[in-house]
């Protein structure tokens, strides 16, 4: 019951708040963000429970003091996920209520250049920085949730230079290197993204994390730079046809120093996802949207001289049929199936899902 009042205020709060109050020329009230009611069929032996429903929420405030200054403050609620507990061997509850994501302020020296500080997304790894709330599927690449990744992406505090000169935007970061677990207490990580749209049905991207550690009297030096391609757009090819495309490609090495006798054997992921957007008139339904997306994972592995690589490679096949009822609401309903390299048995995830825009 707690739970349940706790989602009914979320969503008081966010459809009375969303939209924007202004106060003597600045909108000191902007929120905006998106819902997520899902229910899901496990298919990995002993999933508890095996089947079940689950709420999402992600709410975004975005106040503005002037046309110089504003800021975004994120927060993210769940209700009704699992996780495995590896040392229990259990599934646990993964439920959180207003869990913070980002916040920081900008500053902007004109129109084209700005200056963020705070805790905000590194800006690596297009699968994860991409709108959750546009996505074509219920879940992100499964890259991001890989522990590789947190070392070069995800969540950190520190400065960010942005500018954006039309078709070709930079941004700088640097960071603690913590939040991220991309290093330690010395060392600092230093990110950069370049992205470009040459065209109207295309946009381009790369970006590169370096971390790293100096040397100190018990550890020896080293450094890392993961680095990151996409592409993605929609072209459209009749009237009320658009087929939707994303591509990535990330280079993720091993984040420690080279030992004698072993060999540090770097990892990466590419995916490539392609949907098809139909606009239609039936009733309330006003397009309808198939999408399916195929990536492999290989961890990077650090591995005795001589000793074969060890075959974690991993793959995911989704699938979803998104049903569009005006631009605010998605009915989707599709599946995720997992394959190991190392033999491990696959399974399939299926679910249907509510996404509300607010």
């Amino acid at each position: 019951m707690k739970a349940a009042m706790t989602v009914l205020a979320l969503m008081a709060l966010t459809a009375a708040a969303s939209g924007e109050f202004a106060t003597g020329g600045s909108d000191l009230f902007s929120f905006s963000g998106y819902n997520n009611f899902r229910f899901a069929v496990w298919g990995r032996d002993g999933h508890d429970p095996g089947n079940g429903f689950d709420f999402y929420n992600r709410t975004t405030w975005s106040p503005g003091v002037s046309e110089t200054l504003s800021a975004v403050i994120s927060f993210d609620t769940r209700f009704g996920f699992t996780s495995w507990d590896s040392v229990t061997s259990t599934y646990l509850s993964d439920d959180y209520t207003l869990k913070l994501v980002e916040a920081y302020g900008t500053i902007s020296f004109t129109p084209e250049i700005s200056l963020s500080g705070g805790r905000f997304k590194l800006p690596f790894g297009f699968g994860y920085n991409r709108p959750g709330s546009s996505m074509p599927y219920y879940d992100r690449v499964i890259a991001v949730s890989a522990p590789i990744f947190a070392m070069f992406g995800g969540k950190d505090l520190g400065v960010m230079v942005s500018t954006d000169f039309g078709p070709v935007a930079v941004d700088l970061a640097y960071t603690n290197g913590t939040d991220s677990h991309a290093d330690t207490t010395v060392s600092k990580q230093f990110t950069a993204r370049l992205s470009a749209r040459p065209s109207e049905w295309i946009a381009l991207g790369g970006a590169v994390a370096i971390i790293g550690q100096p040397e100190m009297e018990t550890i020896d030096s080293w450094s890392a730079s993961g680095l990151d391609f996409y592409a993605y757009g929609d072209y459209p090819i009749a009237s009320g046809l658009t087929v939707n495309y994303e591509g990535e490609y990330l280079v993720l090495p091993w984040p420690g120093p080279a030992l004698d006798n072993m060999v540090n054997e770097g990892g990466g992921d590419y995916n490539f996802s392609l949907a098809c957007t139909r606009d239609v008139e039936l009733g309330i339904l006003t397009a309808v949207q198939p999408a399916v997306r195929y990536e492999i994972l290989s961890p990077p592995e650090q591995v005795v001289s001589g000793d074969p690589v060890p075959e974690t490679d991993m793959s995911a096949l989704d699938f979803c049929l998104n049903l569009h009822t005006g631009e605010m609401n998605t009915v989707q309903i599709g599946g995720r199936n997992y394959s190991y390299e190392n033999g491990d048995d696959g399974h399939t995830d299926i679910y249907v899902n509510w996404r509300m825009l607010f």
